[in-house]
């Protein structure tokens, strides 16, 4: 069944469930590390032209990068792509106002990998 993705359009304060996975134990190539599932609960707290800023109740963590974004609704579509966390930053639109988004997760939103996927398609099929 292909993958649904949701407009983010839609998104604004709605409830999110970052996935990905963590390492237990060791360190990363030692052998002796457990790969375990590992999840983000979080709300949207600010969306750009080209990036949606999730807060969670603690930050995500090394190796949940690449791993999707569902909405908590009963479609459970998938909303993005976590790209990262932002560390040390503090977004001023204006003077009046300052929201500070560290420690936020950023997504990739799904129509850029949509459209993403879409150009690789154009530019094999143009061979």
């Amino acid at each position: 069944r292909p993958l649904e993705l949701k407009s983010v359009i839609s998104l604004e304060q709605d409830q999110l469930k970052l996935l990905g996975h963590s390492l237990h134990g060791g360190h990363a190539g030692s052998g002796e590390e457990k790969v375990l599932p590992e999840h983000r609960d979080g709300s949207v707290s600010h969306i750009s032209a080209s990036r949606i800023f999730v807060k969670t109740e603690s930050p995500s963590v090394m190796g949940m990068c690449g791993g999707p974004a569902v909405g908590m609704d009963e479609s459970m579509k998938c909303v993005g792509m976590l790209e990262g966390i932002v560390a040390g930053y503090k977004r001023k639109d204006d003077l009046s106002t300052s929201e500070n988004l560290m420690d936020h997760s950023v997504l990739i939103p799904s129509e850029a990998i949509s459209d993403f996927v879409k150009q690789v398609v154009e530019m094999q099929e143009a061979k």
